[in-house]
């Protein structure tokens, strides 16, 4: 048997296993060095040594707003005659859609309530769909 060989392969895996080792232990402390962490200063400086800060303003509560009285209701007035319905700027339905709503007002003498009542049906008749 040959141990010679055995023997220079062992020094042949020992050299670079030290030499890893041996750089490890050089820049070891270098590379870890970069991995701490560096003292930031403060965003907000403190403050000067007598320099006393300007006094702050007193909160106070908001002051009662009293309620609006509601608005007068407007006068019925006579009935009025329609003799024709326009309807501007409906873009959801088209105007065959609604004018169920507003069909036997035309030629008709109505009042204002249920002119109002009408005009009221529009932005309903949307929330409802």
């Amino acid at each position: 048997m040959d141990f010679g060989k055995g023997r220079r392969l062992g020094r042949r895996v020992r050299v670079p296993i030290l030499a890893i080792g041996l750089i490890l232990l050089i820049f070891g402390p270098r590379v870890s060095a970069y991995g701490q962490a560096v003292d930031i200063p403060p965003l907000i400086s403190p403050p000067l040594p007598g320099v006393v800060p300007p006094p702050q303003p007193e909160v106070v509560p908001p002051t009662a707003i009293p309620p609006v009285a509601p608005a007068a209701p407007l006068p019925e007035g006579p009935p009025v005659r329609v003799d024709a319905v326009q309807v501007q700027g409906v873009t959801v339905y088209p105007p065959e859609a609604i004018a169920p709503l507003y069909a036997d007002l035309v030629g008709a003498t109505v009042p204002r309530t249920r002119l109002d009542a009408v005009v009221g049906a529009l932005p309903f008749r949307r929330m409802i769909d």
